[in-house]
């Protein structure tokens, strides 16, 4: 049972202030702790006179936010070595759980963090005294994510169930966290929610593409040409998480990200790590990449994780992602049905493979040389976001529910693969010296990425 309960338990301990202006009331009679068999959660029942009294828990900080401000996309410190940056309300099934992206050092495990962390909540109860109001202590049930590579900090997923009895979904909730050292002290901290649901806006679309955290040198034709291709492929909205704060970027590249985003085209996100991004698996790729799969995950039927070197390019006559989904289905309707997503294996294309590109060409349309065997690890995929509980950068991790494990379509590099537009590294089955020429992209695309692409500099340039 975590300590937190037994904290709550010990009304010495509370240390409450009651207001003059309130009748004496015990903190026996105010406060009283309950066991929710059904909901497997402690709850403590507050009378209504509470509402006329101010009340101060002086074993207990809080951090108050205003969850309706463009700030909360920001990393936010619980306790020392734990970081949380977003929380989303998921009722796929049953339960209801609030669902946590957090970074934690590398020292601290899953017992400690079950132990020391529990959900707050704010309900009202049904019944004779419907407007009492219960304080429900939720335990926290936390997740390691799959690819933290011993670094100092990984990716984690907290989860926290959602009491039954809740009347409406919380903008936010409280995350408390439980000293160890000195038990009767605790953290309060204000976690924003997203809720899980389709943004009233729009309609539901087909395809988004989740861009993980950009950082370097990034240009802007590079940029115009990833999102002109991969529109003429299917996307229709780019979410793109960018290192630090969009300022840090170039001037171009700027220009090209605020287009964008007055098409409603480009949704990005900044990516302001608490530590060095080197104490991090790959900047918090896999951290960005279940971000964007939790943050969108009603508003699209597909969504696809790429880089900006990376394209899903159809094979044969297929022109376009529906036309490969489609392909797949035709193929075999059965396993269609049941499936939770699609991986694709990947081809370099590297630039020391072909001439010079010069700036009013495309580098896809030149760089046709590619290495003739396919990555058997740097896949990437394509899913349907609602069957997903966990994403890794190059599959699918954990679905949600257990018997989908399998249920994955390996896609035939003739119906589709990734070209992968990077410096050769003759590893995972690549071979750098052993190559093909592929023209399937200028043949297929080459003059309607060109065209696409003189129509947005043309746009942005003033």
């Amino acid at each position: 049972m975590p300590l937190v309960h037994n904290n709550a338990l010990d009304d010495k301990d509370l240390r409450h202030v009651i207001n003059n202006s309130t009748p004496k009331i015990s903190n026996q009679d105010l406060y009283k702790l309950n066991w929710n068999e059904k909901d497997k959660m402690f709850f403590k029942k507050v009378r209504n006179i509470i509402e006329k009294s101010e009340i101060v828990d002086h074993h207990s900080t809080s951090d108050s936010i205003d969850c309706d401000s463009t700030t909360t996309n920001k990393f936010w410190r619980i306790s020392a070595g734990i970081y949380v940056y977003s929380a989303y309300f998921d009722t796929r099934n049953e339960t209801a759980y609030i669902r946590m992206i957090a970074a934690v050092s590398k020292e601290i495990n899953k017992v400690y963090l079950n132990t020391t962390l529990s959900c707050v909540f704010n309900t009202t109860e049904d019944g004779e005294n419907s407007s009492a109001t219960s304080v429900v202590y939720s335990p926290l049930q936390s997740y390691e994510m799959c690819e933290n590579h011993k670094r100092l900090f990984g990716g984690w997923m907290f989860s926290c169930q959602v009491p039954k009895n809740l009347k409406s979904k919380p903008l936010k909730i409280q995350l408390k966290f439980l000293d160890l050292d000195n038990i009767t002290k605790s953290t309060l901290k204000d976690i924003c929610i997203t809720s899980r649901h389709k943004n009233i806006k729009r309609r539901k679309l087909n395809f988004g593409v989740c861009v993980p955290p950009l950082y370097g040198e990034i240009k802007a034709k590079s940029l115009i040409e990833f999102i002109e291709f991969n529109r003429v492929l299917g996307a229709e909205i780019f979410i793109l998480y960018i290192e630090n704060s969009i300022d840090n970027l170039s001037m171009e590249v700027r220009s090209v990200i605020r287009y964008y985003e007055r098409q409603n085209v480009i949704i990005f996100h900044p990516w302001r790590l608490p530590f060095t991004s080197e104490s991090i698996w790959y900047h918090g790729q896999s951290l960005a990449i279940n971000d964007c799969l939790y943050r969108n995950m009603d508003d699209f039927k597909y969504l696809v994780f790429i880089d900006l070197d990376e394209f899903i390019i159809p094979q044969n006559e297929l022109i376009t992602w529906t036309d490969v989904i489609n392909r797949v289905k035709e193929n075999d309707p059965e396993m269609f049905k049941r499936s939770i997503g699609m991986s694709f294996k990947s081809t370099f294309f590297s630039e020391e493979f072909s001439r010079h590109v010069f700036s009013n060409e495309m580098s896809m349309t030149v760089r046709t040389n590619r290495t003739r065997n396919f990555s058997f690890r740097r896949n990437k995929v394509l899913v349907q976001p609602e069957k997903i509980f966990e994403l890794g950068i190059h599959h699918v991790s954990k679905p949600l529910h257990e018997k989908d494990s399998q249920n994955i379509i390996n896609i035939p590099t003739s119906v589709a693969h990734i070209h992968h537009y990077r410096s050769c590294v003759n590893e995972f089955g690549i071979h750098c010296k052993i190559r093909v020429e592929d023209y399937t992209v200028p043949y297929k695309y080459g003059q309607q990425i060109i065209d696409n692409y003189l129509k947005i500099v043309f746009d942005i340039t003033p």
